[in-house]
């Protein structure tokens, strides 16, 4: 958040009355220089923290959670603005096996490798998140679900999307990390569909 959009963003909060946090990976100068700009304006408003916000906990907390939920299957999508992180699939596979035995659950999330963008928005069952989408709502339990990177997707893939006569749908009024839009917006278009044969 100490660059571009980010920076942009603490501004708008903090001019709002919020007290913020300005995250940075390796930006130490811009974060140290926009939490110092934002405590001149409000004595002890803003301070900053360092973190790598790609740690494999959170994925394998995505997992463990989309699994009790009862998802299918996860991939991770390749679009444009996607870094390619390296993730061990067999440590995610354990990830299931754990969450399955916890929820009792008779099947295991399948983890597939990775997906290109053109390939996932040509299954006639794909659904895109996006903030400007309609509301989201139950759907149905075999619907493709396609998240897109920090950065929201590119108007080239938006008008993929379209072309392709695929569905846009957002799963509230706020912009969520992509762990906890994965959760939220699978919850919600599996709520009011039946389980899973084989599964209680």
């Amino acid at each position: 958040a100490a660059k571009r959009i980010g920076a942009v963003i603490s501004a708008a909060l903090h001019e709002a009355g919020a007290n913020v946090a300005v995250h940075y990976l390796n930006s130490g100068e811009d974060a140290e220089q926009l939490a110092s700009q934002l405590n001149q304006v409000r004595s002890d408003s803003a301070l900053t923290v360092q973190g790598d916000l790609k740690n494999t906990a959170d994925l394998e907390q995505m997992i463990d959670q989309l699994s009790q939920i009862g998802v299918g299957a996860w991939r991770p999508l390749r679009t444009e603005r996607a870094e390619r992180d390296a993730f061990r699939a067999d440590k995610l596979e354990r990830v299931t096996v754990e969450a399955a035995k916890q929820c009792g659950r008779l099947w295991l999330l399948e983890v597939g490798d990775w997906v290109s963008f053109e390939h996932a928005v040509a299954d006639p069952r794909a659904v895109l998140a996006d903030a400007g989408g309609r509301a989201g709502g139950a759907i149905g339990s075999d619907t493709v679900l396609l998240l897109g990177p920090e950065g929201g997707w590119t108007e080239g893939e938006m008008e993929q999307a379209r072309a392709a006569g695929r569905s846009v749908v957002r799963f509230g009024r706020h912009v969520m990390r992509i762990e906890t839009a994965a959760v939220a917006g699978a919850a919600c278009l599996l709520s009011g569909t039946e389980p899973a044969k084989g599964d209680a």
